[in-house]
């Protein structure tokens, strides 16, 4: 299974994507989609040269209603809202039967992904998203949305294609960071997935979307290997 992973960056966030680049690189063969927010960034990781990775900018997408969105939102808005255009435009481009992850930069592998697809596809799951898993002291911040935006995992099937296109059309009606009972930014849409659409898999793998916010869940341990 060919497997993809795209983020979403600017130039002040180079040197964490190169590293997110690097931690990847190193557990498998993938093919990596970067949306570079602007032609400045696309210009500095053009030097780069980095193997095995294809550059975009929103311009270069096309999608006119994305550029259109420039003018009414704060540039953390429209980044937010490039997301799951940039999701759907790659969807468009490869095919059914492989994968794709969309990935936040500021994340760092320790191992390969391949196995949980590998789980996915053999349960017909072609949606997989992940809970915040948030303290019990910090419930009230699921008001941002319950499940990560900024960790998705999808097979390419038509079911997919379909979740991620009405993503889309969403997050250009509306993405803004405010907080209202059903949305947040491109975020909050993703709790009725699992009402919407078939095959959404709600991870449970403790190591997956683990960070300050639900870490104190958890017992950390040293493995053998260190």
């Amino acid at each position: 299974m060919r497997t993809n992973i795209a983020t979403v960056f600017d130039k002040n966030h180079i040197v964490k994507t190169v590293a997110f680049y690097n931690t990847l690189i190193s557990l498998g063969n993938y093919t990596f989609w970067f949306l570079c927010i602007d032609s400045e960034t696309k210009k500095i990781m053009m030097r780069l040269n980095l193997s095995n990775v294809i550059l975009i900018t929103p311009e270069e997408m096309g999608d006119q209603e994305l550029l259109a969105t420039k003018t009414n939102r704060s540039f953390a808005e429209f980044v937010f809202t490039s997301k799951s255009v940039f999701v759907n435009y790659i969807l468009n481009k490869i095919k059914d039967g492989e994968a794709l992850i969309y990935s936040d930069n500021d994340i760092i592998y320790f191992s390969s992904p391949e196995n949980l697809l590998i789980r996915m596809k053999n349960e017909q799951f072609s949606i997989g998203i992940i809970p915040h898993k948030f303290l019990d002291k910090n419930k009230h911040m699921e008001k941002v949305g319950r499940y990560n935006a900024g960790l998705i995992y999808l097979i390419v099937d038509e079911n997919s294609r379909a979740c991620i296109s009405d993503w889309r059309k969403d997050c250009i009606e509306w993405c803004y960071l405010i907080y209202e009972k059903e949305r947040f930014g491109d975020q909050k849409y993703i709790d009725k997935w699992a009402q919407k659409y078939r095959g959404v898999y709600e991870i449970p793998d403790k190591g997956i979307n683990l960070g300050s916010w639900n870490l104190f869940n958890f017992k950390v341990t040293k493995k053998d290997n260190k």
